[in-house]
């Protein structure tokens, strides 16, 4: 018999498993269309980024094994990884057939950018609630991480220059490791 935790833990996974699913699906169409399509670095970064959020997001919920559940903390608990799939999903262009086949990786990258971001920034706003909500709230280091997250992400949502894509991604890169060293738990 699961218990509650279990229970939330499978249902929260299935949500995370599209997002996983729809960037390994996408890295296949980058790989199968590379002759006629270069893949855009800066894409590639952004989703490979994506994974590693939706990993540790699906790892950070152990944290919440000690919650008493109910649907209210059900949908407290699955609502930062809404926006997170939905990046996944907009990160990497559809199959043939849905958009232009004249698109870039580039091109498709720089006409989601804001929308991708925005979402990212929702989600680690999102996580802040749900942290705030089912767990004692204590203050940690992982919330300046998370704030500084938030006006990158934001940021990288209003420039369209590389250079700062670049340094952007580069800093979330970081601050997801710091936040996953100093906050994510252990599993004991």
């Amino acid at each position: 018999m699961l218990s509650q935790f279990e229970y939330i833990t499978v249902l929260t996974s299935f949500v995370v498993a599209v997002g996983v699913s729809q960037l390994l699906s996408g890295w296949g169409r980058l790989y199968l269309n590379r002759n006629t399509a270069r893949p855009y670095p800066l894409q590639i970064m952004a989703s490979v980024l994506l994974l590693v959020a939706l990993l540790q997001s699906i790892w950070g919920y152990w944290g919440f094994r000690n919650v008493t559940w109910d649907f209210g903390r059900f949908i407290v608990v699955l609502t930062p990884l809404l926006p997170l799939v939905g990046a996944a999903y907009l990160v990497i262009p559809p199959a043939s057939g849905t958009v232009s086949d004249s698109t870039s990786p580039r091109d498709h990258y720089f006409a989601v950018h804001r929308v991708i971001f925005s979402l990212l920034a929702m989600w680690v706003a999102l996580g802040s609630v749900a942290e705030l909500v089912l767990v004692e709230p204590t203050p940690h280091l992982g919330h300046a991480v998370r704030l500084i997250g938030v006006i990158v992400l934001l940021g990288l949502g209003l420039t369209a220059r590389p250079a700062f894509h670049w340094a952007g991604l580069a800093v979330l890169a970081t601050l997801q490791l710091l936040f996953v060293r100093i906050v994510t738990p252990a599993l004991d």
